[in-house]
């Protein structure tokens, strides 16, 4: 399984119109570039899945990452996200135990792909190192805009 973590600076769990209107202007400006280059980034991953022989991906992502999310889906049908994770009644509320499945996830897979400056993606990379399971840093992806590298923003 490959996995895919896309995280800003803001809340995981914002939508979008929180994050517009919770957030700074900055992130804001950022957040709509990486959102125009949703079908570059995408074509990105699908390409690299492909050359790697991956069937199965794990996009761990936000919520207000929707754009990205289902361009990816649209390329790479075998795509899961936090919406396809079923937890107990008690838990469905609770963004903290998705966050935790996501980690768990992540962790156990053949491959992660980590985003730039995502403490969360920091995080689940230092515990790969550990079991010594590959981690790449997607802005090292063929393929990926180059007006996105340049952000200093947690994709």
């Amino acid at each position: 399984m490959y996995l895919l973590s896309f995280k800003f600076s803001c809340s995981n769990k914002m939508t979008a119109n929180q994050l517009r209107s919770q957030c700074g202007d900055k992130l804001r400006e950022e957040i709509a570039i990486v959102t125009a280059a949703s079908g570059e980034i995408a074509n990105a991953v699908a390409t690299r899945l492909k050359q790697m022989n991956i069937t199965k991906l794990y996009i761990a992502a936000p919520d207000y990452e929707n754009a990205i999310i289902n361009i990816i889906k649209r390329r790479f049908h075998s795509t899961k996200d936090a919406s396809d994770i079923i937890l107990p009644e008690k838990y469905k509320s609770d963004n903290y135990v998705y966050s935790l499945v996501d980690q768990e996830i992540c962790q156990r897979s053949d491959y992660f792909v980590k985003s730039g400056f995502s403490t969360w993606s920091t995080l689940v990379a230092f515990f790969r190192v550990l079991t010594n399971k590959p981690t790449i840093d997607m802005r090292d992806l063929p393929g990926y805009p180059e007006a996105v590298k340049k952000l200093h923003i947690w994709i």
